[in-house]
């Protein structure tokens, strides 16, 4: 077993690589520092609504798959959290309220957890329970995939891209006269064993 999880979110970043060749604007990074946080401290008076001067925080992030949108520009469009053996109702609780941060900045990101070499085999109640703020939550009982779990994880990765697009279309097209509209929005639930 790897010594951390760090270490072993280090060995499974290529993989996931691998997986994201098919779409050459994505890339995954592990340690990737994302803003949680924006606050506007003052304005600058003959600007109206230009900030002067504003503050943000971030978080380092375990496993990132971001999407390249043209020259020097990107947008994060997944976020995994990993745990290796077991997850405790704080670190559902602290990593839950970690996904609503980053979405109050990037309201169009994915956000899951992984929970490799699971001791309890499935997700644990506690995980279910306090965990109202993950998109995705997926538990491996061994720290290397099966290929059937390997094979679900990547339509996961791209099913939950797509969503972030969908998103951020959504969110980027805002007030524009010419924007789609929509009438209904639905989040599914899907349970798989």
């Amino acid at each position: 077993m790897p010594v951390s999880e760090r270490e072993w979110v280090k060995q499974l970043v290529p993989d996931v690589r691998e997986l994201l060749k098919r779409d050459a604007s994505l890339e995954c990074h592990d340690g990737l520092r994302l803003p949680y946080r924006h606050e506007v401290l003052t304005y600058n008076s003959s600007k109206k609504q230009e900030p002067e001067q504003s503050d943000s925080a971030s978080y380092q992030t375990d496993l990132a798959v971001i999407e390249n949108r043209g020259e020097a520009h990107w947008s994060p469009r997944l976020i995994v959290e990993v745990k290796l053996e077991s997850v405790t109702t704080h670190d559902a609780i602290t990593y839950s309220n970690k996904a609503e941060a980053h979405k109050r900045v990037h309201p169009y990101v994915r956000y899951g957890i992984l929970i490799a070499g699971c001791r309890e085999r499935f997700l644990p109640n506690r995980l279910l329970r306090h965990g109202s703020h993950f998109d995705f939550m997926v538990a491996w009982p061994k720290l290397k995939p099966s290929q059937a779990e390997w094979r679900r994880f990547d339509e996961l990765i791209h099913s939950e891209v797509k969503a972030s697009r969908t998103l951020f279309t959504f969110i980027e097209e805002g007030g524009s006269k010419g924007r789609q509209r929509y009438s209904w929005l639905r989040r599914s639930l899907e349970l798989g064993g």
